[in-house]
């Protein structure tokens, strides 16, 4: 099996266990962690001893769960979940969450306090395109360039939905990479097509039923088929 094969067969399997739980405990914002997923998975993936995540979307919070679970960071995404709900709680010294999200743009700024206090750290911080429109987003992203914290990453997942409509992410993608032109930018439109039951706004509100719940095991089945070939 080659990396690239490695890292896709890891996505589904973190894929599958942000639908289980998802299912198991009727929770939404299955989109937005779905398509964060894979973006969550990279920074984890290539993340340096010295190494920090904020996951200033803090409404994915069960992808950076599974993440953590798949990585043997923790145990179990499910006992986070169940302690504290969808959004990221750092609590003490816990080594494993590095900073408590929920109130959009906040996470973005504490990514530039953390990355201009450890400059010998790598800080990865994962932001939406829903989130863009706070203005702490861009007062980060500015001062960030005019700092010149080369350790700190943003990536911008854009998978074309806010709380209430779609995003244009062809004007967000130009309006952000203006203000910081070292951001990354993740186009994750479309990539739920798998799921029927998560199109346009429902990706983001939806709660899945048992006829949902066996589209995603038919779908995992014939992934784990393809894959032992």
């Amino acid at each position: 099996m080659t990396i690239e094969q490695k890292s896709n067969n890891d996505i589904v399997q973190i894929k599958f266990r942000i639908l289980e739980l998802s299912f198991k405990h009727r929770i939404s914002h299955i989109g937005s962690c779905l398509t964060a997923a894979p973006i969550i998975y990279e920074c984890y993936a290539n993340r340096p001893e010295k190494h920090r995540f904020v996951l200033s979307a803090g409404h994915a919070g069960l992808a950076l769960y599974v993440v953590l679970e798949h990585f043997k960071i923790i145990p179990d995404a499910e006992l986070l979940l169940t302690r504290d709900g969808i959004h990221p709680v750092r609590i003490g010294n816990e080594a494993y969450i590095h900073c408590s999200t929920g109130s959009l743009g906040l996470g973005a700024t504490i990514a530039v306090g953390i990355a201009a206090s450890l400059p010998d750290h790598r800080v990865d911080c994962m932001c939406s395109d829903g989130e863009a429109s706070e203005g702490a987003i861009y007062e980060a992203l500015n001062y960030s360039r005019n700092a010149g914290l080369n350790n700190l990453h943003f990536h911008f997942n854009l998978n074309g939905f806010s709380a209430l409509d779609k995003t244009d992410t062809v004007r967000m993608t130009k309006v952000l990479t203006t203000i910081h032109d070292g951001i990354k930018i993740h186009h994750t439109e479309g990539k739920l097509r798998e799921f029927p039951f998560l199109n346009g706004l429902d990706a983001h509100y939806y709660v899945m039923n048992n006829n949902n719940w066996a589209t995603v095991c038919e779908w995992k089945t014939k992934f784990d088929f393809i894959n032992e070939k």
